[in-house]
């Protein structure tokens, strides 16, 4: 998936970041359907680029509350390029999801503030979620 169109004065897409997403606390909520019950992996787009060399973490909330230990702190890698992220790499967490509405967040938290531009993918009508039937 590309980050297009691309502009160098304009946020053109459905992305969070550069100075609006930064503090602790601060919290980023996404409302989708559920169309089909399942476990699901989240893919992330995004870029990290504020912070110098040091990777950016983030809390994960699912309905309010925190999936699994690791969701409190997702690591968004620094670099220039915008990056497809699957949270657990290679062996991807999965999370269980009931058919209908359910709020995907994602919280600043301290210690972790640097900015990330982040585009959170879903495909339950946002995007590419990516689905495993275990």
């Amino acid at each position: 998936v590309n980050t297009t169109p691309n502009s160098p004065k304009e946020t053109r897409l459905n992305t969070i970041g550069d100075t609006n997403w930064r503090y602790n606390g601060q919290r980023i909520t996404w409302s989708v359907d559920v169309k089909k019950e399942g476990y699901y992996s989240l893919v992330t787009r995004y870029r990290q680029d504020y912070s110098e060399g040091l990777n950016t973490y983030r809390k994960l909330y699912i309905d309010d509350k925190i999936p699994f230990e690791e969701a409190k702190s997702l690591e968004f890698k620094y670099g220039f390029d915008w990056e497809n992220g699957v949270f657990g790499g290679e062996n991807p967490y999965y999370i269980w999801l009931d058919k209908g509405v359910h709020t995907i967040s994602f919280e600043v938290g301290p210690a972790h503030s640097s900015d990330i531009l982040l585009e959170l993918e879903l495909e339950l009508e946002i995007g590419t979620y990516y689905e495993r039937q275990l």
